[in-house]
């Protein structure tokens, strides 16, 4: 692991911002190439940027009731179905390059999808997850914070910008522990207040004004933001899709009231070419470039990581 870029990662958000800044001035992963057919684009669904968060769709994209049953044979041919938060599609079928006409993949490079992404990134991004994730919800949380860090608020450690996309395969609502947003806007107020770092722990600063790790209590958050804050529940039937930027909003899942409810979501993320993640999770390697094929078009080649040609 490179231990500078992990130094960056760690660090405040204005840290942060003038790496991914340098790295786009870099030209990593064609970014200038990127940024222009971006601007191009005329998306049809726009995730506004004061909220960070858009939907509920479903009839506005193609091909989600085929991801929603993917989703369902993704779980009944899963071993991996007992823990809290687990991802379905093993690692080695992201080998098979067949799995590019899968309907998750299909939806990842849906054009109407991307030009949404792409204006609200301000780039054409990089895929860099597609997967099933599955809560059992076999013991309950009573809707309180404990069971696992990310039922604590928290902002995504990938970037100061990024992008995901929520399949709901099975009904969500409070009950089985939904993801819980604070807008954008409000969120960047709470993030200056608390001067908030990103080490991947659970914070455990006795100063409210200062964390020293990523997952912060409801009373950090609380303190630290307006009194008329509203949280943003993405709580809808199957086949519903939310966009968020969750390195943008602070948030949190998994707080279910109720056992035998189980949670099913298709989730791609989608991430900046400068993204600090890609440096060091990737080595700067797109995860799914092997996917890209001669015969793809220029966006859908860029979008699995390989050059438009």
């Amino acid at each position: 692991m490179n231990q500078d870029i992990t130094t960056i990662i760690e660090s405040d958000h204005d840290v942060r911002q003038s790496e991914v800044d340098r790295r786009h001035a870099d030209n990593v992963f064609d970014a200038h190439l990127r940024r222009q057919m971006a601007q191009d684009m005329a998306p049809e669904l726009i995730v506004p940027e004061t909220l960070g968060i858009a939907g509920p769709f479903s009839s506005e994209i193609e091909g989600i009731a085929d991801v929603v049953a993917q989703g369902h044979d993704a779980l009944k041919n899963s071993s991996e179905t007992n823990g809290l938060k687990n991802r379905l599609i093993p690692n080695k079928a992201y080998a098979d390059p067949g799995i590019v006409e899968s309907p998750l993949f299909q939806l990842a490079l849906n054009p109407i999808l991307l030009a949404s992404v792409s204006r609200y990134l301000g780039f054409v991004p990089i895929l860099a997850t597609a997967d099933y994730w599955y809560n059992p919800n076999s013991k309950t949380t009573d809707g309180k914070q404990q069971g696992y860090p990310t039922s604590l608020y928290h902002l995504d450690w990938a970037d100061n910008r990024i992008l995901k996309v929520f399949v709901h395969c099975s009904d969500i609502t409070q009950k089985n522990g939904p993801l819980n947003l604070i807008d954008a806007t409000a969120s960047q107020q709470i993030l200056t207040s608390i001067d908030y770092r990103f080490p991947r722990r659970r914070n455990t600063s006795d100063d409210p004004k200062t964390t020293n790790g990523i997952y912060v209590s409801d009373s950090f958050v609380q303190s630290n933001a307006a009194p008329e804050i509203e949280t943003h529940s993405l709580v809808g039937e199957s086949g519903t899709v939310f966009l968020a930027d969750t390195s943008r909003c602070f948030h949190y899942g998994g707080r279910n009231i109720e056992t035998g409810n189980p949670r099913l979501l298709g989730v791609l993320q989608y991430l900046r070419p400068g993204a600090l993640k890609l440096a060091r999770k990737h080595d700067d390697i797109a995860p799914f470039h092997h996917l890209a094929r001669a015969s793809m078009s220029p966006l859908e080649r860029l979008v699995l990581g390989t050059s438009a040609e």
